[in-house]
This record gives structure tokens, C-alpha cells and sequence, in this order.
């Protein structure tokens, strides 16, 4: 945890965040759908924690041009559910970055459970200090885009980047 109160705070609130990755698996199996058997179809029942759900993140897909060639970065990506969608319907590489640890280790379970690890990877991380080079994604996206939409454009190849506040996605239009 980090020695920034502030910071402490937004990892405490997710930490106890009603949805977490073993309600998502517990709502799941109370469908008879047990974790050997979970896909991408059923965890985005559970899994889209943003205004929009995946139509949200099909339209941003569309507007962004988004291809199996493309690398996209999910800021704040919570328990990965826009990331993993994303991989899954468009067969890209998203990374993911948290600040929160349970968030993180939650993602990484349930994609891992979904059969999308090879695409879909999560690290945790502070959005205002990104633990890998500027250059590691070409796709940056941020579900907090108020707050990262300005720092995402520093050392990215794009010229342009597309937020929506609704489902809390950044794209590069060009």
C-alpha cells in the first residue's frame, strides 16, 4: 500500500468494493457455470463495472479502429473487465494498471480463468507514474479519463486521443 493517504483511501475504497472477483466467480456458479467452464460471454454479464457496458466499449472499439495488430493500455482497469472484452472480441493486447493489489490480483484471475492471460495482462501501478516505458502500448485508454487523458499523450505515437467520460475509455484517433 502506498504512503500517500490520498492514495491509501482509493485502494481501501476498492479493497472492499462490493464487486470483487469472488462475486463475480460466486454469481457464476449460481448459474451453474462452474469455473472451469468460464468464458469472456459469461464473465461480461458480471464483469463491466462502467455506464455503457460492452456497447459502450464496442462503440469506442469502432471509433478507434481498434485491430488484432493493436496494443491498448487500460488505466485504472479495475478487475479488467473492458481490457478483457476488448482482447476478446478484437484478439489485441491490452495491459491493464491498477494502483489497487486486489484489484489487480482479481483481474488476473478471472482473465486467467477466461483463457485470455496470453492477451490480457495486469500490473499494478500508479496512472501518474506508469511503471513502463511511454512507448509500451499504442492504445492508451483510462477509466478515469479527466484526470489521465493529459498525461496519456505524453510519448504516445498518436496525435489525437477520443474519452469518453461514460465508459471511461481514452483512444488515439490517429
Amino acid at each position: 500500500m502506498s504512503g500517500d493517504p490520498r492514495l491509501q483511501a482509493v485502494e481501501q475504497f476498492y479493497d472492499f468494493h462490493p464487486i470483487s472477483a469472488q462475486h463475480i466467480f460466486d454469481a457464476a456458479a449460481a448459474r451453474g457455470i462452474a469455473r472451469e467452464h468460464i468464458s469472456e460471454e459469461v464473465l461480461q454479464l458480471h464483469d463491466q463495472d462502467h455506464y455503457g457496458g460492452t456497447a459502450a466499449v464496442d462503440r469506442l472499439m469502432a471509433e478507434a479502429g481498434v485491430t488484432a495488430a493493436d496494443r491498448v493500455l487500460d488505466i485504472c482497469s479495475g478487475l479488467g473487465g473492458p481490457a478483457r472484452y476488448l482482447a476478446w472480441k478484437t484478439g489485441c493486447r491490452v495491459t491493464g494498471i491498477d494502483l489497487t493489489a486486489s484489484r489487480v490480483e482479481g483481474a488476473t484471475a478471472l482473465t486467467a480463468a477466461a483463457g485470455l492471460a496470453v492477451r490480457a495482462q495486469f500490473r499494478q501501478g500508479n496512472a501518474l507514474a506508469l511503471p513502463f516505458a511511454d512507448a509500451a502500448s499504442r492504445w492508451p485508454s483510462a477509466r478515469r479519463p479527466l484526470r489521465t487523458s493529459r498525461t496519456s499523450r505524453r510519448g504516445w505515437p498518436a496525435s489525437r486521443v477520443c474519452c469518453s467520460p461514460a465508459a471511461g475509455w481514452c483512444f488515439p484517433t490517429s
